[in-house]
């Protein structure tokens, strides 16, 4: 019998129960979520990463235009922007916006429906985090590698997609 200050049964539930609320991405315009729709598609990445509990989603912009990531990250409210060393004289300096978790999840869902090249990334991933909520799938990690997999296929290098 749970106490009245008790949300679980044991400290197993708690754990499996657990989760992080990331903050909502604001909501998006048709014009705000087309262009970032565009951004992701061409200066972007959408990906599982490990975490210590399992994988997450990640969604990343990178580009050499600081301005346009800080106007991402004003737009969204969401996710930061770092910065990466330069590796030679010859590069240019370049810099990532990323978002992670349950705040890619929200971000996702606005822009997934102008997503043309990431679209199987963009599917895969509110798939994947839409079935995190569930605790008792949570706790699984079979599902979770093999959609980590399918997630690597999709972003491979090469020729492959929908325009080959």
């Amino acid at each position: 019998k749970l106490r009245p200050s008790q949300r679980f049964c044991s400290i197993e539930c708690q754990r499996h129960g657990r989760y992080r609320r990331g903050k909502p991405c604001n909501i998006l315009t048709d014009v705000q979520a087309s262009y970032l729709a565009g951004l992701v598609d061409s200066e972007g990445s959408i990906t599982l990463w490990k975490t210590f509990e399992g994988y997450r989603i990640r969604v990343t912009i990178s580009n050499t235009h600081r301005g346009v990531l800080e106007w991402v990250q004003q737009t969204t409210e969401v996710g930061g922007i770092y910065e990466h060393r330069v590796q030679s004289i010859k590069h240019s300096r370049r810099y990532d916006w990323q978002v992670n978790a349950e705040s890619a999840y929200y971000f996702l869902r606005y822009v997934q429906p102008y997503l043309f090249i990431k679209k199987p990334q963009s599917d895969l991933a509110l798939w994947f985090h839409s079935r995190l909520l569930n605790p008792s799938l949570k706790a699984k990690r079979l599902w979770q590698v093999k959609a980590k997999e399918r997630m690597k296929n999709l972003n491979q290098r090469g020729p492959q997609g929908i325009l080959n």
